[in-house]
């Protein structure tokens, strides 16, 4: 169904889009709607981290969580059950059928208006020119406009210990083997306080390590301090004013030291979650002469 240009070393189109995200893969419908001639550039998966690393997969895996609380709470209904067992494996195994249907979905939409998609990592040469490095050769694309949608990825802050296994990022946490006893949680920003609440109804022991003196930050302090009574209830521990100063390797785990400015703490756990922020991909197109300020193009 799906048109893969392969084996070209040029390609002639009206519009490139790189990055087929939410928002690669909208402007690329919505252009060859328009009459258009489209190519999409993505190096992953279609939908991009939305839908395949991101909110998609995360509220599938919440949907198990929910059913959880459910089960606990359902004596207050006038039934009685027991929550046996947590199958995690099938629960990834259902975010992944979900995940797929909805990038099948996408692919499907691409090609039913005419976009051509190009597997593989996209560098803009120039203002009219991309170069994409696929499995089997380099494709050059020329272009009478590009569209940039590159997205982001996880930030890795500067912390000894940080690519030991067993410390994740949101990528690698979405497929974890199983459940572990306890997880620390670097960062309270949306990505760490969801998956605390995605896990801690599951049994995970939780604690979250913020740099700052509260929860979500960047957000509205009332409902940051609403949301905090919420998770403490939940049995979700906070460290805050805190910050990791390294990750080490001990027996049948991990342990995470910090400090709150007159004293340190170390922590013991099973998993280390890096939530701590994204970086956007703008070096993908670090060659054009635009304004860049943290990563984002000046508008």
């Amino acid at each position: 169904i799906l048109e893969v240009i392969q084996f070209m070393k040029t390609i002639n189109s009206t519009i490139a889009v790189l990055g087929g995200g939410p928002a690669g893969y909208i402007a690329a419908i919505h252009a060859a709607q328009l009459g258009a001639g489209v190519v999409l550039v993505e190096e992953k998966e279609i939908g991009g981290v939305c839908l395949n690393i991101g909110c998609i997969p995360t509220k599938a895996l919440l949907k198990t969580a929910e059913t959880g609380t459910d089960i606990k709470k359902s004596k207050e209904f006038g039934i009685e059950s027991s929550m046996v067992k947590i199958d995690w494996n099938a629960s990834i195994g259902r975010k992944n059928r979900v995940v797929k249907n909805l990038n099948t979905g996408v692919e499907q939409l691409l090609a039913a208006n005419g976009v051509s998609i190009i597997r593989g990592r996209g560098t803009v040469v120039s203002e009219k020119k991309i170069v994409v490095s696929t499995s089997d050769d380099e494709i050059e694309i020329y272009c009478e406009k590009i569209i940039l949608a590159t997205g982001a990825e996880p930030m890795l802050p500067p912390i000894k210990g940080i690519h030991l296994d067993g410390v994740m990022t949101s990528n690698e946490i979405l497929n974890m083997d199983n459940l572990p006893d306890s997880m620390v949680i670097i960062g309270a920003g949306v990505i760490g306080l969801e998956f605390a609440s995605m896990l801690s109804p599951l049994g995970v022991k939780i604690t979250i390590v913020e740099l700052k003196d509260r929860i979500l930050p960047g957000e509205d302090e009332d409902i940051a301090s609403e949301l905090q009574k919420i998770m403490k209830r939940q049995g979700i521990v906070f460290k805050f004013s805190a910050k990791v100063t390294g990750i080490e390797q001990v027996e049948n785990g991990l342990e995470l030291h910090y400090d709150t400015g007159d004293k340190a703490f170390k922590i013991f756990c099973n998993k280390v979650l890096v939530a701590v922020g994204r970086n956007l991909n703008s070096d993908k197109f670090s060659n054009l002469s635009l304004q860049i300020e943290n990563g984002a193009v000046v508008t």
